[in-house]
């Protein structure tokens, strides 16, 4: 069948399609049951190249889609109880740091077995370490467990698997340039993570709040908006700038700004309405238009021990690192599921990687089809998990909702 391709459509009709598609498609997916995220990609796959070639991703949309992950970063940093997640902090670092390595070490193992190079090797285990935290931030938002002892946990632990994987990533284009592995290619991109992160949390939330107090003094609703939405993009600038990715940003000024912004309750609305009616919905179409796959790229052998290992590690790992906590082994399960998914990050890297001659273009697809899987199945997974422990604790005479950890 001849795909239906309109070349020069202007960006607005573009932005417009997009949006009615995905939000038309994520109604009808939510309505059966599902996180509307699953319809939103769809929407993007079927009006990219991979099946109409309808719409292509062109900078407009790329930068709509850029916005949406931030905001939706900050929402999570505005969202996440802040009692709970230091309350919390041991399990989400002590189970981000077992969800990343654990993978990590099964990917240097399944590269030699695929016949890859080494650089290669390093790359998978890279894919298998990484979890997105924009993806399972928006399934927990969905399921309305962001602040669950196992949502807390999950947050966390893909934050923590998001910075690792950055950091890895570091290290190997370093060891690229470099020819071999030193002391500045390891410790370098670890201590700007960490000094970031310290300065952000300490430091920098005493600013914010400061700032932002004087900005609410002024008691003008549209300029409170303004200043938290420069907050949010100003923070990802930096964190991107540092060589950190933008999200880590943007969630870190969420939670700098979470207690004064949630005192003000149309501002908080408002925050919510915007960044979920447009932007972020924008974003999770973009990844589906980001996908320009052959049918026949799914049958390569090397696909399916990929796809089910990719799963498979995640899940395991995510049960060991979070079972010691959790003392449940459903709920420790449902970690594991969480933690499954992949997202554009990863899409970065392997473009940035095929670029810079690290990976073959064999690679560069089959990460493409695990993104592809892990958003579209992790979903039904986390569904699947949740529909069946709100079953046994309901037998066992327990009420499954947003519970914290103590």
């Amino acid at each position: 069948m001849k795909r239906c391709e309109i070349t020069g459509m202007d960006p607005l009709v573009g932005i417009i399609v997009l949006l009615l598609a995905a939000k038309i498609l994520g109604e009808l997916v939510e309505y059966l049951g599902y996180p509307s995220l699953i319809g939103e990609v769809l929407a993007g796959i079927a009006l990219g190249p991979s099946v109409l070639n309808f719409i292509e991703i062109n900078p407009i949309i790329q930068f709509f889609g850029r916005i949406g992950v931030i905001l939706l970063l900050f929402i999570t940093g505005l969202e996440i109880n802040q009692k709970i997640f230091r309350s919390a902090g041991k399990q989400m670092l002590v189970t981000g740091l077992i969800t990343s390595m654990v993978p990590f070490i099964f990917g240097l193992i399944l590269g030699p077995l695929l016949s890859l190079s080494p650089y290669e090797s390093f790359f998978v285990a890279i894919l298998f370490s990484l979890s997105s935290i924009a993806m399972t931030v928006r399934l927990l938002l969905s399921v309305r467990q962001l602040n669950s002892d196992f949502g807390v946990i999950i947050v966390g632990a893909a934050a923590v698997c998001t910075i690792t994987g950055i950091i890895l990533f570091g290290m190997l284009t370093s060891i690229q340039l470099e020819g071999v592995i030193t002391p500045y290619s390891i410790i370098t991109p670890l201590l700007i993570t960490l000094a970031f992160i310290v300065i952000m949390t300490t430091v920098g939330k005493v600013i914010y709040k400061f700032i932002f107090s004087r900005v609410q003094l002024v008691q003008n609703h549209a300029f409170s908006y303004a200043a938290a939405f420069i907050f949010a993009c100003g923070s990802a600038f930096i964190s991107q700038l540092i060589g950190i990715t933008y999200v880590v940003g943007a969630f870190f000024a969420g939670l700098a700004l979470s207690e004064i912004i949630h005192e003000d309750h149309n501002l908080h609305e408002t925050l919510h309405t915007s960044a979920f009616g447009v932007f972020i919905t924008i974003f999770f179409a973009s990844v589906g238009l980001l996908i320009n796959l052959p049918l026949q790229e799914l049958l390569t052998p090397m696909i399916i021990p990929l796809v089910g290992l990719a799963i498979a590690t995640k899940i395991l790992a995510g049960f060991i690192g979070s079972y010691p906590f959790l003392k449940d082994r459903g709920t420790a399960l449902i970690v594991g599921l969480g933690m499954v998914t992949k997202g554009d990050l990863i899409l970065a890297l392997a473009q940035s990687a095929i670029l810079a001659g690290l990976i073959s273009q064999q690679i560069y697809t089959a990460t493409i089809v695990v993104v592809i899987a892990t958003i579209l199945l992790t979903p039904v997974f986390l569904k699947i998990g949740l529909d069946r422990l709100k079953k046994g604790k309901k037998e066992a005479g327990i009420t499954l909702s947003e519970t914290t950890v103590g």
